[in-house]
């Protein structure tokens, strides 16, 4: 686990994350397949401000990190977030985080917020700006991503 006033420090060419990007991405592969999807996070938030963190892009990651995007992101009270799905497109788009998401060519994205007792889970799915109807599809078709994330609880999640 990774604690949030320690983010700074971590080292992702030694840590964890970038170790399993590479397995994690192949639970994304039939995502990718079926409908482009290029880029998956997961984050587990608890409320000693600890956090367990995967993804498919260990170099966005670290930018996130060095550029302090999660001053902007990251809410210390796990009580403050709201359960639901959320598109990328809803981001103003002047945004640091979303001009980072572009430059990195992750556009268009879904996060998906669970929460249960003992924290706050969250689910990012991005894609390409070559894929300029998925977010028809995140809207239309959300139990698609559930699927993945059921999928991704039972074989993937620390």
């Amino acid at each position: 686990m990774i604690e949030l006033s320690s983010i700074k420090t971590v080292n992702f060419n030694t840590h964890f994350i970038g170790k399993v990007s590479g397995e994690l991405s192949q639970f994304l592969l039939p995502l990718k397949n079926k409908l482009a999807i290029t880029d998956f996070s997961y984050a587990k938030l608890y409320p000693d401000r600890t956090e367990t963190f995967l993804t498919t892009r260990p170099d966005f990651s670290e930018l996130f990190v060095k550029e302090k995007f999660y001053l902007l992101s990251t809410v210390s009270d796990i009580d403050q977030y709201n359960e639901g799905y959320y598109l990328f497109m809803a981001l103003p788009q002047q945004n640091p985080l979303m001009c980072a998401l572009k430059e990195k060519n992750m556009p268009q994205g879904l996060t998906v917020i669970k929460r249960n007792a003992n924290a706050v889970e969250l689910f990012f799915f991005a894609s390409s700006h070559n894929n300029p109807m998925i977010n028809n599809y995140f809207i239309n078709h959300i139990n698609l991503f559930e699927s993945a994330i059921s999928t991704f609880k039972e074989q993937c999640a620390p």
